[in-house]
């Protein structure tokens, strides 16, 4: 009998691991290495399948080699409501971003509160360019989606500095 009731709490919690429920946060996360390349767009998206009221909403993304300062970045949830994570800079001379999936040097986290984009954004959460609370409320299921687009063109680029989206991931409480 305590097999069976232990054989049933531990189903259970895998269950809720493999929807990305823990600790009162869910966590969904994408791992499509998609090639960030220069005056194209990209989307990839994460279905959620619990239906819950979002609030807290924060967003990671692992990338290497990007010029960051000629992305925007755009979150949308399943019904359409969109938070632009981060709006290109125009900035020619802002340096690319190198790092590996997992190093200090390729991880973002879009979080209200974070610091402004000019600052060292390595290391320290990132305020988005408009409030992620926009979300708050909105219902969590069905397919959110992550664009990135590369506002730089051709011609302004001899030599592209194409990049790849390794791994983004989306938090809710």
């Amino acid at each position: 009998r305590k097999l069976t009731l232990l054989s049933a709490v531990f189903l259970l919690v895998m269950m809720l691991t493999q929807v990305g429920f823990a600790n009162g946060a869910y966590k969904y996360t994408s791992k499509p290495h998609l090639r960030v390349q220069s005056a194209q767009t990209l989307i990839d998206a994460i279905y959620i399948p619990v239906n819950v009221p979002v609030a807290d909403v924060r967003v990671s993304l692992h990338a290497k080699v990007v010029m960051y300062s000629s992305l925007r970045i755009t979150l949308r949830s399943p019904l359409g409501v969109s938070v632009v994570l981060k709006e290109e800079s125009g900035n020619a001379s802002a340096t690319p971003l190198y790092g590996s999936v997992g190093t200090s040097r390729s991880h973002l986290l879009f979080q209200d509160g974070g610091n402004s984009w000019g600052q060292q954004p390595n290391d320290v959460p990132i305020a988005p360019e408009n409030p992620l609370a926009t979300m708050n409320g909105v219902l969590s299921q069905g397919w959110w989606q992550l664009e990135i687009k590369d506002e730089r063109s051709f011609a302004i680029n001899a030599i592209p500095q194409d990049g790849y989206l390794e791994a983004w991931s989306l938090f809710f409480n």
